[in-house]
């Protein structure tokens, strides 16, 4: 029997930690989660969306055998005195199985 796989993998994200104060040094924020699919193997990347438009860092993320991940990245503390809100960060975990089925988790950082 063939199996067929028709279903995009399961992917899961959380930052530790979501929010930081402004200050001169980056923050350190660890991304973690895990990335299962119930057929194929998988491979799977990240990249940082800032919402400022400033090229962030992308790359491969190392799931293990369990399926879960982690990884730490350094990202700048800075916020204008004009933005209320805080700089926000959205740290984006992909996923694509042999299939080619796809799925994405996020996570964010704001900056305070």
């Amino acid at each position: 029997m063939v199996k067929i796989d028709t279903d995009a993998p399961l992917v899961t994200a959380a930052a530790n930690p979501s929010t930081a104060p402004k200050g001169p040094k980056p923050v350190n924020v660890t991304i973690s989660g895990s990335v299962t699919d119930a057929v194929s193997a998988i491979s799977s990347s990240f990249n940082v969306i800032d919402e400022y438009g400033t090229m962030q860092p992308s790359g491969p993320v190392a799931v293990q055998p369990n399926g879960s991940y982690s990884f730490t990245l350094a990202l700048p503390a800075n916020r204008p005195g004009n933005d209320r809100d805080g700089h926000l960060y959205t740290i984006v975990v992909r996923a694509v199985d042999q299939a080619g089925n796809s799925a994405t988790a996020t996570a964010t950082l704001r900056i305070n």
